[in-house]
């Protein structure tokens, strides 16, 4: 299994399948649009906020 040359003592590729389902969570996480998560300002002034800098700041870590 997962190309291991003694399945059951060797782990083949299986630390690369953990590591890409790692990336694939991390990636759902940021692509969670962070306009969801809006909140009031200015003492509920103003109803909603883009949270533009939250989404450019989630942007950047997934490309980087």
């Amino acid at each position: 299994a997962f190309l291991a040359g003694d399945p059951g003592v060797e782990s083949g590729l299986a630390i690369a399948q953990v590591t890409a389902v790692d990336l694939l969570a991390e990636m759902r996480v940021l692509a969670h649009p962070a306009s969801v998560d809006s909140v009031t300002t200015s003492a509920n002034k103003e109803d909603h906020v883009s949270m533009a800098l939250a989404a450019a700041r989630k942007a950047r870590r997934a490309v980087h």
